[in-house]
């Protein structure tokens, strides 16, 4: 295969994996986002929660997925790209890892978020209560 094919097929590639751990994060932490969902008492924030919660998984992942260049001051033309092989593979391992980073502080930040609301959700609560 030459060079040309292999950066071809290792870009959809890499994006297709890409794309499989944003799908396969959102499957795993989907039930536990409906449950905390269900506990808030304003049904609005609930449900943009629900909403938000794909992109923050899907957007992430996505600019970490394009985040990475195969130009640098080395290899600014494409037949200085695809004339080495290893180079192709390098790019190819930090896309992934650029994936999996932020597939990670997407998740990190949308934990937060979700704290922050079930945290002012219960002083709010605790108000009501006390009134």
């Amino acid at each position: 295969m030459s060079n040309e094919k292999y950066l071809i097929i290792s870009y959809f590639v890499v994006c297709g994996m890409a794309l499989i751990v944003a799908f396969s994060a959102y499957l795993w932490l989907r039930p536990a986002v409906q449950g905390i969902s269900k506990k808030l008492s304003a049904k609005q924030l609930a449900r943009i929660i629900r909403k938000l919660f794909p992109l923050s998984l899907l957007f992430p992942v996505l600019m970490g997925f394009f985040s990475i260049t195969y130009k640098n001051c080395e290899k600014d033309t494409y037949e200085k790209v695809i004339a080495d092989r290893s180079y192709l593979v390098t790019k190819n391992q930090e896309q992934l890892s650029a994936t999996f980073r932020n597939a990670s502080v997407g998740i990190f930040v949308f934990g937060l978020l979700v704290f922050i609301v079930l945290i002012a959700d219960d002083n709010q609560h605790r108000k009501k209560s006390n009134s």
